[in-house]
């Protein structure tokens, strides 16, 4: 019931980066495309938890068929990007460095509550977030336009298969019945 409700929260999520992709190619761009992520993951309280640490659901999530969509979206979000020029290819195990970087950002707003000098408002962070995503694993220089509009097109259609594998996922999965 709980991974329902997260998966959910993650449809509307990931709907929100859709429509911004669609309005804007240039949403696309790493730096953005994580800040807004950032955003859209802090402004919903079940899905940060989720990504901050609540280690048994995401254990049980781990091992669905929406993770294995998961894996497989972020790997092509690299792929994507690093074929368009707009993340570097000169970065040895690229999607490990992104992800772990990531992973910090998100993590540090734990720490933060215990440590009132790391704790930086919500704009903050996530531009502090994108200036780092910005300036290790983009290419100097303006992208491409039509680089953006290739990719946007494409990692929408990745997102929109994501969408379905959740929405497949929360009316498949009933009580009693594992998911994925």
């Amino acid at each position: 019931m709980l991974e329902a409700l997260l998966l959910r929260e993650s449809v509307s999520l990931v709907e929100e980066l859709l429509d911004r992709i669609r309005e804007d190619p240039a949403e696309i761009t790493p730096h953005r495309f994580v800040r807004s992520t950032y955003l859209a993951t802090v402004r919903r309280p079940l899905v940060s938890a989720l990504v901050t640490g609540d280690a048994e659901l995401l254990g049980r999530l781990m091992d669905s068929a929406v993770r294995s969509k998961q894996l497989l979206a972020n790997e092509r979000f690299v792929t994507v990007l690093t074929r368009n020029g707009l993340l570097r290819s000169d970065i040895d195990h690229l999607g490990y460095a992104m992800q772990a970087t990531s992973a910090g950002f998100y993590l540090i707003d734990n720490l933060a509550t215990r440590q009132p000098e790391l704790a930086l408002d919500l704009e903050a962070r996530a531009d502090a977030f994108a200036h780092t995503i910005r300036h290790a694993f983009e290419p100097p220089g303006e992208p491409d336009p039509g680089a953006l509009k290739a990719a946007a097109t494409e990692l929408g259609t990745v997102l929109e298969e994501l969408v379905a594998t959740y929405r497949a996922w929360i009316y498949s999965a009933g009580p009693g019945r594992p998911p994925g």
